[in-house]
């Protein structure tokens, strides 16, 4: 049990739940599969979001937002950053709809085009899943640590939308949600590929790695050309 500003909360989850170590693990698991699609996670969420809130905690707020704003952040530009096959990416967050772990994906009879692998679930919905590997041509050759151990791929799944579009396609690496000045742009280099130079508008310099910037329209624009 949890207590949350003089709100009790049965944190399940946390113990014979998803996220939890204690066995037998929840009876409500084979019917629900994950601890978000069950009725006790979100009533408590609920009950977190309507609690009272600690003192000071208007007052607070009202600094915070009567100061004045970073011109730097006014300006800047929103990533997601990631890696797929041996390239990092950048993809503005206007279009981040989820980042979720890896799901089945359910391969489609007589498909034409290689840039879609098939469908997947996510939380009871099935989204068109697609290949960026193969639409940028990315050679899939597997990074390696100082250890000299392969790093284990794909981890992550990215969904993206614009307007009634969306798309899910594996990645095997996220680093996060970057932000970086627009003069801070290089133009791409000339040893980018033919196939992924369409849609990288330039480069940027993150903890060393040098990061292709992607057009979001372009990305969208192309997936759902392979696909239909």
């Amino acid at each position: 049990m949890k207590q949350e500003n003089d709100i009790t909360i049965d944190d399940c989850w946390n113990r014979i739940g998803i996220w939890g170590t204690e066995t037998p693990k929840c009876s409500k698991l084979d019917e629900v599969t994950h601890c978000q699609n069950c009725p006790v996670y979100s009533s408590s969420g609920r009950k977190l979001l309507d609690r009272k809130p600690p003192d000071g905690y208007s007052n607070e707020w009202t600094k915070v937002l009567k100061q004045k704003k970073d011109a730097s952040l006014l300006t800047s530009v929103s990533v997601i950053i990631f890696r797929n096959g041996d390239e990092w990416y950048a993809l503005k967050t206007e279009v981040l709809k989820e980042i979720t772990e890896m799901r089945h994906i359910h391969s489609l009879p007589h498909r034409r085009s290689r840039v879609l692998r098939g469908i997947t679930s996510i939380r009871g919905e099935l989204y068109l899943c697609v290949s960026m590997g193969h639409l940028f041509d990315i050679d899939k050759s597997i990074m390696k640590d100082n250890s000299n151990k392969k790093i284990k791929e794909p981890e992550r799944i990215i969904m993206i939308e614009r307007d009634s579009e969306r798309f899910v396609f594996p990645v095997n690496e996220i680093l996060g949600i970057h932000h970086f000045s627009p003069d801070k742009i290089k133009p791409p280099p000339s040893t980018i590929s033919k196939a992924s130079s369409s849609y990288i508008t330039g480069v940027i310099e993150y903890k060393d790695k040098h990061v292709g910037c992607i057009d979001e329209d372009l990305l969208l624009h192309a997936f759902s050309r392979k696909v239909s």
